[in-house]
Formats: structure tokens, sequence, C-alpha cells
């Protein structure tokens, strides 16, 4: 243990008789106020790293979108895409068939 008492600072001893100094409810809530400070020191490094990593992904993902937009632009110049082919007109034929059918049905009945 003394191995560890060379390498600590003058304001850890400092601290450590202050703490020694207060009374027992005072130690009990500086413990916990230290330990949630501690808590909550870990978990915005732990966002602060997250954050960076999204930020990266997300750069990452905008470079090879735009890598694939400008891929996808020079295919386009070096081969005209084929014209889409309108799909053909349905012939009217029948439709006139059955009118001028249902018209001739309809005078010979009313004779």
């Amino acid at each position: 243990m003394s191995e560890n008492a060379d390498k600590r600072s003058k304001e850890y001893f400092s601290a450590k008789d202050a703490f020694e100094g207060l009374g027992i409810d005072e130690k009990a809530l500086f413990l916990i106020e230290s330990a949630l400070k501690t808590v909550v020191d870990g978990i915005q490094k732990a966002g602060d790293q997250v954050s960076d990593a999204v930020k990266d992904a997300y750069a990452k993902a905008e470079e090879s979108d735009d890598a694939s937009e400008a891929s996808d632009a020079s295919e386009s110049k070096a081969k005209p895409k084929a014209k889409a082919k309108s799909a053909p007109k349905k012939s009217t034929a029948k439709r006139a068939t059955k009118k001028a059918t249902k018209k001739a049905s309809t005078k010979k009945s009313d004779k």
C-alpha cells in the first residue's frame, strides 16, 4: 500500500484528511454525491462517444451516397437509357361492336 501512497497527489491527501474530519452523516452524503457524479460523468462520456460514432457513420454514409450518385451520373452519360415503352392502347372495336349489337337488339325488340 505504500507504493500507491507515493503516487498520490497532495490534493488527494488534503481531501482525505477533510473527509476524515466529517461526521458520519456528512460522509454518507459525500459518498453518495460523489458516486452519482461519477456515474453521470461516465454516462456523459459514453454519450459523447456514441454521438461521435453516429456522426462518423452518417458522414461515411453521405460520402458513399455521393459516390454512388456520381457513379450513376457517369453511367447515365456513357449509356443512354432505353425509353420506356408505353402500354399498347386497347382496341375500341369490341366496345363499338357491343354498342352496335345492343342497338340492334333494342330495335328488334321495339318492333
